[in-house]
């Protein structure tokens, strides 16, 4: 186990999950390989440019494409995402800073209200993680496609809505719980 963030760094070879900053790729050694989430449409030039400069053969973890045409390792980080997201949610709750309570629901006590902005992948699984638990969840989005799909793959009616500001707020209002899962695209 490395703990000095230089020294990770300068590995031949680095695994990262989010895109790496320019200050990280200042310490990587010349001509080593990243495999990285790079999110070439949004990220900044400068990085690319010192990648090229530094001859880092650098893999798009985030573009690779099975013969379908889908992302399999971006939907992997969305079902990972989801998951941790209520879990983090759950740790929060029932913390110093929190309502101490329980995330989800026991008998005679009322569940928890769980509010998921964005139906796609992460929205999927924070809504499966949370109904694991005995939450109430309620998820919005504006592509009625995907509150339909959404409800066939967690199997049962779940209360969902496009995005209209009134409903939305006052879904906030009681909310215990609000997961924010749509794209940034």
């Amino acid at each position: 186990i490395i703990h000095e963030r230089k020294q990770v760094f300068e590995a031949g070879m680095i695994f990262k999950v989010e895109p790496p900053s320019l200050e990280e790729v200042k310490l990587m050694e010349r001509g080593a390989t990243l495999v990285s989430a790079l999110q070439l449409g949004i990220k900044n030039k400068d990085v690319l440019t010192k990648l090229s400069q530094k001859k880092i053969t650098a893999i798009a973890w985030d573009l690779i494409r099975n013969k379908n045409g889908l992302y399999p390792l971006v939907r992997a980080m969305g079902e990972i995402a989801g998951n941790v997201c209520v879990l983090i949610a759950g740790n929060l709750l029932s913390g110093e800073m929190g309502k101490a309570s329980m995330l989800g629901g026991i008998s005679g006590v009322r569940s928890s209200e769980i509010v998921i902005l964005g139906a796609g992948t992460v929205g999927e699984f924070a809504a499966r993680a949370s109904m694991g638990l005995g939450a109430q969840v309620k998820i919005f989005d504006n592509r009625p496609h995907r509150l339909v799909r959404i409800q066939q793959n967690l199997g049962e009616r779940i209360w969902t809505s496009t995005l209209q500001p009134s409903v939305l707020n006052e879904a906030l209002q009681t909310a215990d719980v609000a997961i924010g899962a749509f794209r940034g695209d």
